[in-house]
């Protein structure tokens, strides 16, 4: 029975926010109340506000409380966007995403930057390679920090670790660990030095800037018990010991970052006690 209890907090706990992630990249709906300042400037531009005082009216909204200006409609509780023909809708929003990727990428909606390549969540068993200059406190203590917002997942470097987007965790980012990709990162170093794997899963995605293929991840999903570390001396990779074992210092492993994924996976049960907290 316990295993049983334990297997349906996993569906649980793997299914419900990178399934919600999954849907919104999925669905790709813009919202203009997430960018009202610029749908604001867009009506005004464009001289549609008098058909939103118009639709308003016919709502039983008195002349004297009608929006004077465009943007007064940020007063208005109701859902005033959907006054405007769907064409104009359609326009706005094309419009508004455009001018974010151009002037302010990092406020552009997750789904401009990248798209789904797999409508599936990954398996929990996927092995997974995220890569950073500070692989043990990543094994000692997680994923502390990580993207709330799923809205502005499109470039994350651009917000600090420490401000109130990423201080409290959320989303990461990831490769799968036997991939193209992942090898790639591994030999520019991109996203750091070492390296993390670990099982979970997660959105595949296709990042536009970067043309990589990315696992999106919720990063409270990931046991740090469970995180293996990969160093990288300026010539090998290494499988180190876990941070909370006798042998974190030991070398368990030594060659190429394909050789030391691959090792990892196939002698994970043998040495899961070196390699894992459990």
């Amino acid at each position: 029975m316990g295993n049983f209890r334990h297997y349906l907090h996993l569906v649980e706990k793997y299914s419900d926010e990178n399934g919600y992630l999954r849907n919104y990249m999925r669905d790709s709906e813009f919202d203009p109340y997430a960018q009202w300042y610029w749908v604001c400037e867009w009506i005004e531009e464009h001289g549609y506000l008098n058909t939103i005082r118009t639709a308003m009216r016919k709502t039983g909204i008195g002349t004297a409380d009608l929006p004077k200006s465009a943007s007064d409609l940020e007063d208005f509780e109701a859902e005033w966007f959907q006054y405007l023909p769907k064409e104009a809708q359609k326009e706005c929003a094309n419009s508004v995403v455009e001018h974010l990727m151009q002037n302010d990428p990092a406020q552009a909606p997750s789904w401009a930057h990248m798209s789904l390549q797999k409508q599936q969540l990954l398996p929990r068993q996927t092995w997974l390679a995220h890569f950073t200059d500070d692989p043990w406190s990543i094994a000692s203590s997680g994923f502390k920090y990580g993207m709330m917002d799923v809205d502005r997942l499109g470039l994350t470097t651009y917000f600090k670790n420490t401000g109130d987007s990423k201080k409290y965790g959320g989303y990461n980012f990831a490769f799968i660990a036997d991939s193209k990709d992942a090898r790639w990162a591994a030999s520019k170093h991109k996203y750091g030095k070492d390296c993390v794997l670990f099982q979970n899963s997660g959105i595949l995605v296709d990042h536009h800037g970067d043309q990589e293929n990315q696992v999106i991840f919720r990063g409270s999903d990931v046991d740090p018990r469970e995180i293996i570390v990969l160093k990288y001396d300026g010539d090998d990779w290494i499988v180190k010991g876990h941070v909370d074992t006798r042998r974190q210092s030991d070398d368990l492993f030594k060659g190429s970052f394909e050789a030391c994924v691959a090792w990892v996976k196939k002698n994970y049960n043998q040495y899961r006690k070196y390699l894992v907290k459990k």
